[in-house]
């Protein structure tokens, strides 16, 4: 598990250093994988854990976002749980706040 996370920390440092700086301070999007500027460096969130962390940011409910998404709320819950668990945050307040410090902004194209 040690490999797994040196190596995705290794690949944001270099993702971050073939970036302009302020591309790189709000985050760097490679693929479906968002990854997330300091203090979070080499943390990536999903492309469905963005979208639902979106949504949460902008002040939805899990149940909206299931039916934003097609998705069931459940499974909403399992991508924030898991955007928590990897920010090592207990809360919705510190979730955001976390993701302020990161200036997270979601954009899908």
């Amino acid at each position: 598990m040690v490999d797994g996370v040196d190596k995705v920390e290794r690949a944001g440092r270099r993702l971050k250093s073939t970036f302009n700086s302020d591309v790189g301070e709000q985050k760097i999007r490679t693929g479906k994988r968002y990854y997330l500027c300091s203090p979070f460096e080499g943390v990536y969130l999903t492309f469905r854990e963005a979208q639902c962390v979106h949504y949460t940011e902008v002040g939805f409910t899990m149940s909206d976002i299931a039916v934003r998404l097609g998705l069931s709320p459940r499974t909403v819950e399992y991508y924030v749980a898991n955007v928590k668990r990897k920010l090592r945050v207990r809360s919705k307040e510190e979730l955001l706040l976390a993701l302020k410090q990161t200036h997270f902004r979601f954009f899908s194209s």
